[in-house]
């Protein structure tokens, strides 16, 4: 029997983008939501974090195999929320988290689109999550 592949098949490419895809959208719809209680700063980040994170969730979901042989790999996926923290910089990290998990399984040669986009992702998450880390209270 031949050894496991340490890339991703179609089938974990397709369930985990779309879980992906799906929790940066959850983090768009939660963050986007007015806080008027909020300092303003804290108002402008979370708008701006929105806004990034709405634009990556539709960019993801873009690179979901559509073949209709992985449809149950998408509702896997659908299926399978991924668990973020109530705090909103702990959020970008745990989704930080899951994509570098991507990408480490990602192939050079198959994945190009994904790994392209999936560092720019990282290197946005990285200062998004500063920017929450300076102006949202905890």
């Amino acid at each position: 029997m031949a050894d496991a592949s340490p890339f991703l098949t179609a089938h974990d490419s397709a369930e985990r983008l779309t879980r992906l895809a799906r929790a940066f959208s959850q983090l768009f719809t939660t963050l986007g939501v007015p806080h008027a209680e909020l300092p303003a700063a804290s108002r402008v980040a979370r708008a701006r974090v929105s806004r990034v994170l709405g634009e990556h969730a539709q960019v993801l979901a873009a690179l979901v195999p559509e073949s209709v042989l992985l449809a149950d790999a998408r509702a896997a996926g659908a299926r399978s929320p991924l668990p973020l923290p109530a705090d909103p910089a702990g959020a970008l990290r745990a989704l930080d988290r899951e994509l570098a998990a991507l990408l480490e399984r990602s192939s050079p040669v198959a994945d190009g689109a994904l790994r392209r986009l999936g560092t720019r992702f990282r290197s946005e998450l990285a200062d998004l999550t500063r920017d929450l880390d300076e102006c949202v209270p905890g």
